[in-house]
């Protein structure tokens, strides 16, 4: 029995595992169909989205602070009003004694005077010394009644109140009560937003570690370009000589120089080859010097809509993001020829020219070998 457990987990292992190969090659092939340019725009949007998630967090994290300094200050004030109202509940007790007891007192002095009354008028008539004497005592006698019943009264009142006090401080804290199960309500539904939101931004990292990827094979079958290029480049003629011209007629403005930069789209700092040149959609872009054609078509890395032109004394310039082409290998060219129209094809942020000058190979600085 225990054999056939062990067979029977082998085997789920093994269709897992089988299952997680298949799902990468599928997820792989999907990125490899798509164009760079697509790669892009779904990276762009995935960046995007990821940055709006990393905002809306901050904001979650901001309100579940507020909530949560409203419950602790809430908390405070119950523990306040409960101190009341365990205070007024221990008044309310001693003020019920006294006026109890004061109740008693008077009620015994009352039920005493009507069941001896005649006797004790009498008792004072004969102990006085006189009529003014037994008036002065039915006086008093008056007085300390009235007292009593006036106490009484006192006391009632004051008990009265406190009772109220007592009432209104525990209809406070079933509202403080209720007021802190919903901010605490609350506080659980921005917790569960958050928990959704650090899951999105883990899905948005996947994904743009895909389109990473996606990316990383464009710059492949870059370097594919440039090495099939290579084979066709001339090795037994001179260079054309002279300065290379500027690239475009209409702009003069480079967006982003030769060298290490912050890549627009990956965000990430990398090498740069070339120039990028800003310049208007469906402008000319123009042959840097006189050549041949030898690479005229499209790129699926980075490059998009690209020409390489050989110049001679192992000399090419490349020209990237097209939107169209003008010209197609094997042509000869002059410098200034039209040879395509500005674009954004490929993995670009927008509409600019990508200039490259490479020398058996290997991408120079541009600015040194142009003239403007």
């Amino acid at each position: 029995m225990k054999k056939l457990w062990v067979k029977i987990f082998a085997w789920v292992a093994l269709v897992a595992f089988v299952g997680i190969i298949i799902l990468s090659a599928a997820m792989s092939s999907v990125y490899a169909a798509k164009s760079s340019s697509q790669i892009k725009k779904e990276m762009d949007a995935a960046k995007k989205e990821k940055s709006a998630a990393a905002s809306q967090h901050e904001a979650l994290d901001a309100e579940i602070t507020k909530v949560s300094e409203k419950i602790h200050n809430l908390e405070v004030d119950i523990n306040n009003n409960q101190i009341k109202i365990d205070q007024t509940a221990k008044e309310l007790e001693e003020a019920k004694a006294k006026s109890e007891e004061q109740n008693q007192s008077y009620i015994t002095r009352v039920k005493y005077m009507i069941e001896n009354g005649d006797q004790t008028y009498l008792e004072m008539l004969s102990t006085s010394s006189s009529l003014t004497d037994f008036l002065n005592r039915v006086e008093i006698v008056k007085m300390v009644s009235e007292y009593d019943k006036n106490l009484l009264d006192t006391l009632k009142a004051t008990e009265e109140k406190i009772q109220t006090l007592a009432n209104e401080l525990e209809q406070t804290q079933q509202t403080l009560n209720a007021n802190k199960a919903s901010l605490e309500s609350n506080k659980a539904a921005l917790n569960s937003k958050i928990a959704q939101n650090e899951e999105r931004q883990k899905k948005l990292e996947s994904d743009i570690a895909a389109y990473q990827k996606a990316y990383e094979q464009a710059k492949k079958q870059e370097a594919a370009a440039w090495a099939s290029a290579q084979s066709k480049i001339s090795t037994n003629t001179k260079f054309v000589g002279g300065q290379f011209g500027w690239p475009s007629a209409s702009s003069s403005l480079i967006t982003s120089g030769y060298g290490r930069r912050l890549h627009p789209i990956l965000g990430t700092y990398r090498g740069h080859s070339g120039l990028d040149i800003g310049a208007a959609y469906g402008t000319n872009v123009l042959a840097a010097n006189d050549g041949t054609v030898i690479v005229a078509g499209y790129n699926s890395g980075g490059y998009g809509n690209y020409v390489i032109i050989d110049h001679g004394g192992g000399y090419t310039t490349l020209y990237g993001h097209n939107s169209s082409l003008c010209v197609s290998a094997g042509q000869k060219v002059k410098r200034g020829t039209v040879i395509a129209k500005c674009g954004s094809t490929g993995l670009s942020s927008g509409p600019h020219i990508h200039f490259e000058i490479r020398i058996n190979g290997s991408p120079v600085n541009p600015l040194p070998y142009v003239q403007k």
